[in-house]
């Protein structure tokens, strides 16, 4: 298949795991950062328009709920934010751009072995890369086929449920207070 070289090239793009710290253990989508170093860096990397961020976790579900508070909070175009599947459906993704390998500049992978291209990978933390893939749960363990999916036991399942849940409630009373306080003002 031919690809379309005449479009404008894709914005930069920021790659931001928003995943606890024993998911990232297993392993990260290469290039990606975690969700304090975009935090403690965000003056840094999105200094420009053309900045594109892209937040992912599990199964999108965290990812989704982190791109609105930065927007929220950093005022920031939804435009320019996005939320990624997330880390499982990447697997699948793997293989479809490893079988749909065109060997074409600018299209799919300029390789024609069927390993992803090293930017695609899934990474250790000490850059390996790895087959494994940290689910949260075994409910979310539908990683395709070349991939090992690790999941939590039970009770650090329920307890980092529990703490997303928290941290969606927390979101949602700081979005509604700040809402109220802007309301405020305007009418002030």
């Amino acid at each position: 298949a031919d690809c379309d070289l005449t479009h404008t090239p894709p914005n930069k793009i920021v790659l931001v795991d928003v995943r606890t710290e024993a998911e990232k253990n297993v392993s990260v989508i290469s290039g990606s950062i975690s969700l304090q170093a975009f935090e403690n860096d965000f003056h840094t990397l999105t200094t420009t328009d053309d900045t594109d961020i892209v937040f992912y976790c599990t199964i999108g579900y965290r990812s989704g709920m982190e791109a609105a508070r930065i927007c929220d909070e950093y005022n920031i175009d939804r435009g320019r934010v996005y939320s990624l599947d997330g880390i499982v459906p990447y697997t699948h993704a793997l293989k479809s751009h490893r079988s749909s390998d065109t060997n074409n500049v600018g299209c799919a992978s300029e390789t024609t072995d069927s390993k992803p291209s090293r930017e695609m990978s899934l990474i250790t933390p000490s850059g390996e890369e790895t087959k494994n893939v940290h689910t949260f749960g075994s409910e979310w363990s539908c990683v395709d086929m070349e991939f090992n999916p690790i999941s939590f036991g039970t009770v650090s399942l329920l307890v980092h449920t529990c703490a997303v849940g928290l941290r969606l409630l927390f979101y949602k009373v700081r979005r509604i207070f700040f809402s109220s306080k802007k309301k405020k003002r305007r009418t002030m």
